[in-house]
């Protein structure tokens, strides 16, 4: 069998099984500490007192997940699109990648918990402002990655499209973007992961929906075994959307169907 090839279906279950396994046992840890050490439920509730939560405030948890996938799914499009096209501009003209360098370094040295009120008071409380901070958070993994994985294409194959009078175009089609692939998958991976986090922290600056704004308001109430489900969804939220990249990737990266990366 290929080294890094596709596991079967007998190996994707022993994964889950795992992945199973390791959650019960989890669960298992946290009710012996709470009970073993006597935690007051207002500092780690029981997983009982969470799965209560769970089934008392579903309706305005799944209100507020679908706010907050809203502002992941526009704000990460926008970052995606935005890193990839900058990253082949970069690619392209030397001197343009060194004057963006300033500029695109700023704004991830830059606390976004500083810009986002700036932001608001520019373009209002609506999703604009939201949206704008989640694509900072996504823009510079994917930029980063495939700008690497540009640069990474062996120059022997480029050569072998120049005897053949190709274009930069054709170039880039059939031999630069596919052998980036896995770099801009890893990427949008990693920017999958980050855009979680940008969506809370603008929800938490100023919102009024959203599942960062549920868990300051449950938090605020001292609910914390509802503060503890909002947090688990949002944990589970950003799994979802990680692992969907990572199926993407799996599905579309010709390296890794065949294990040779």
């Amino acid at each position: 069998m290929i080294p890094g090839a596709a596991k079967g279906p007998g190996g994707q279950l022993k994964e889950a099984l795992g992945v199973l396994l390791f959650l019960v046992l989890l669960v298992a840890l946290w009710q012996l500490v709470v009970v073993a050490l006597d935690v007051p439920a207002y500092l780690l509730p029981p997983p009982l007192d969470v799965a209560n939560a769970f089934v008392d405030s579903w309706r305005i948890l799944l209100e507020n997940l679908l706010v907050t996938l809203e502002e992941i799914v526009l704000g990460l499009g926008a970052g995606v699109l935005l890193g990839l096209a900058t990253a082949v501009l970069m690619h392209q003209s030397a001197v343009l990648g060194k004057a963006l360098y300033v500029p695109i370094l700023a704004t991830q040295t830059t606390p976004v918990v500083a810009v986002a009120p700036i932001l608001i008071v520019w373009f209002g409380v609506g999703i604009l402002p939201k949206v704008m901070i989640i694509a900072i958070f996504s823009f510079f993994p994917v930029l980063v990655n495939t700008l690497s994985g540009l640069q990474a294409t062996g120059r022997q194959m480029i050569h072998l499209m120049e005897t053949v009078a190709a274009s930069q175009w054709q170039i880039y089609r059939h031999v630069r973007i596919p052998m980036a692939l896995p770099h801009v998958f890893a990427g949008i991976r990693l920017a999958a992961a980050a855009s979680v986090v940008g969506a809370i922290v603008v929800e938490w600056v100023s919102s009024t929906a959203g599942l960062g704004y549920l868990l300051i308001l449950f938090q605020s109430r001292l609910n914390v075994s509802k503060a503890f489900a909002t947090l688990i969804v949002l944990l589970l939220l950003g799994l979802l959307i990680f692992s969907l990249f990572a199926w993407i990737d799996r599905r579309f990266s010709w390296q890794r169907r065949l294990g040779i990366e």
